[in-house]
């Protein structure tokens, strides 16, 4: 009885530093590809069927942790397709584990309703078919959907969908998700939320809009002007958003990363940061501030905006006050940051124009960012009412980036975009696609990651008998061998343990047998080159209790004292030592294998 004090302060304590954490306390229920409906709910629905079977069975689940309260919602490692939109309640934290893929289905299998156009909305089951049930930040609290190892929300290019809505919420969290294929909507639509942090997620692909405006994550305001929202259950009362983190996420092939393109009249969103993210190949304008007050962009990566004919920005904004853009680093974009003001086309055209407001601080932060490979080496800042198209000022940044190491970083557990290459790559190839392709999360094949379309390019960087191991951009699978088609290579790639060995120099072949230079050998397979003889010009080498000695010119090798025959001699090529891969690799306990397909020699030590 003296414990509970002491426990009580604690889970008090608790509730003020992480409120999330208590509040969702509750049950955890665990989900799989082949479970049924909680308790076998809705299972004789007339509309259960193939198409709605995975939908029902989340939906099942998430309503009764609404009756429970809050608690956790396990999802395991499959493919479920989800046809109808899922609602979720307060306090509850979804956890795709490591594996698991929700696809966005486009078929009911049913009359009486059709698949719906969004994923998830963060409202509670029993009031999402009504009518203006909240407004302000007043609606569902503490929701969390958390991805483990590789988890995936694939939207399948369907258009005008959107994968989470979130409106009128307080403390989301959203991380470490791949977010698939998106087609003329989002995968994340903001409105009205304060205290969200999205974090180590990947955005990837999309097909483009009729106006390259979708964003990845939308931030918007609930309005009936500007059409930017249709969820009924809203009051469409015009709530910004506050207090909102985007940090560490990867953004890849899309019509923009981040931004508003909708506003109302002076309801801006506040305290937005943009953090340390990976932003690449965007169709237009990647950030768009747009009536945002005290935010914060900086630590970002932004490369290959538009094409070589467009003059897009890397980021803008129109009706800005006190920003703070610093340290983000440019690369391929025609001009970095432009400020302008601007109204609204359309709908939301009502509203006056909206201007930027800024301290001289926020100008002198803006000679942080660093550039490479632009048009304009400069800021463009229109401020105050000015309606011309000449800047007010013009903030010349300090230094060039170049940026050689771009996207090295690591975002989310999702391994680097794109990293420097020694002058020759001896490993990954890159492999066209024969027709549409299944991209499985195993070697089972026991799940489907994603489908990929017809001639996209994929980076082969290991083999498993009849199965490739495969990373397209920067999520990773297996595929059958049969469907890739390579292009003709002279070359010869070397992979290790599903790592691509990259060399200053190339193998070469002799005699049907691979060679390369010993310092790689020792570099790539771990062996040490314990001494050279330069009269005898004989290198000795060990690992895993053998010693192998091997001379230029000799027919064979000294292995642990006994000679043993070489197919192809130890050679002196460009004052280069080159040793026969197989030979010695085989030696060492190896694994070794010769893939014709495209000249890859793959070796599991």
């Amino acid at each position: 009885m003296k414990k509970k004090p002491v426990l009580s302060l604690f889970v008090f304590l608790c509730f003020l530093l992480f409120p999330a954490f208590v509040l969702a306390a509750g049950p955890t229920y665990s989900v799989f590809p082949d479970s049924k409906t909680y308790e076998g709910d809705m299972m004789n629905y007339s509309t259960y069927n193939t198409y709605t079977k995975d939908y029902y069975v989340i939906r099942s689940y998430l309503e009764q942790l609404e009756r429970d309260g809050g608690g956790t919602l396990l999802i395991h490692a499959g493919v479920y397709t989800i046809s109808n939109t899922l609602y979720v309640p307060s306090h509850v934290t979804i956890k795709l584990k490591d594996g698991a893929v929700l696809k966005k289905g486009s078929v009911s299998g049913t009359s009486k309703f059709s698949a719906s156009k969004s994923m998830f909305q963060l409202i509670r089951p029993t009031l999402s078919k009504q009518d203006g049930v909240y407004g302000s930040y007043n609606g569902e609290k503490n929701i969390s959907i958390i991805g483990e190892g590789t988890a995936v929300i694939d939207m399948g290019f369907i258009e005008n969908s959107l994968s989470i809505i979130a409106g009128h919420n307080s403390g989301v969290r959203i991380e470490n998700i791949h977010f698939l294929n998106m087609h003329s909507g989002h995968f994340i639509e903001l409105d009205a939320s304060e205290n969200v942090v999205i974090r180590n997620n990947h955005f990837l692909y999309s097909k483009a809009s009729d106006k390259w405006n979708k964003e990845g994550i939308n931030l918007d305001t609930p309005d009936h002007a500007t059409n930017g929202w249709s969820q009924d259950w809203s009051t469409y009362d015009k709530t910004p958003n506050r207090n909102v983190l985007i940090e560490g996420n990867v953004f890849y092939d899309l019509d923009r990363a981040i931004g508003t393109h909708k506003y109302s009249h002076d309801r801006l969103h506040d305290g937005v940061t943009i953090r340390n993210n990976a932003i690449k190949k965007m169709r237009k304008d990647p950030i768009f501030l747009m009536n945002w007050r005290n935010a914060v962009i900086e630590g970002n990566q932004i490369s290959d905006v538009g094409s070589s004919e467009d003059a897009y920005s890397g980021i803008i904004a129109a009706g800005a006050l006190n920003p703070t853009i610093e340290n983000n680093t440019f690369h391929r974009v025609y001009r970095p940051i432009y400020f302008f003001p601007w109204q609204n086309e359309g709908p939301g055209s009502e509203y006056e124009p909206i201007s930027n407001i800024l301290s001289s601080d926020n100008l002198n932060k803006l000679a942080s960012n660093k550039v490479d490979g632009v048009t304009e080496d400069f800021a463009r800042v229109y401020d105050g009412n000015t309606t011309d198209y000449y800047p007010s000022t013009v903030v010349t940044f300090k230094e060039d980036a170049r940026l050689q190491n771009l996207y090295t970083p690591s975002y989310g557990g999702g391994g680097s975009m794109e990293a420097p290459l020694p002058s020759y790559s001896a490993g990954e190839r890159t492999a066209s696609l024969a027709g549409t392709i299944s991209l499985y999360g195993d070697k089972k094949k026991s799940g489907v990651l994603s489908t990929l379309p017809s001639n996209e390019k994929v980076t082969v960087i290991a083999r498993y008998g009849t199965l490739y191991r495969v990373k397209y951009y920067d999520l990773y699978g297996y595929m059958n061998k049969s469907q890739a088609v390579f292009p003709s290579m002279s070359g010869i790639g070397i992979s290790i343990d599903g790592h691509a060995l990259q060399m200053d120099e190339k193998p070469v072949i002799r005699n049907g047998r691979v060679l390369i230079p010993i310092r790689w050998v020792s570099n790539g397979m771990g062996i040490k080159v314990k001494s050279w003889n330069n009269t005898t010009k004989t290198a000795t080498l060990t690992k895993n209790g053998k010693t192998i000695s091997l001379t230029i010119g000799k027919p064979y090798a000294v292995v642990n004292g006994k000679r043993s025959s070489l197919d192809e001699t130890v050679q002196l090529i460009d004052s280069r030592t080159y040793v026969p891969l197989r030979f010695v690799s085989e030696q060492t306990g190896a694994y070794v294998d010769w893939d014709s397909a495209y000249r890859m020699v793959w070796i599991e030590k």
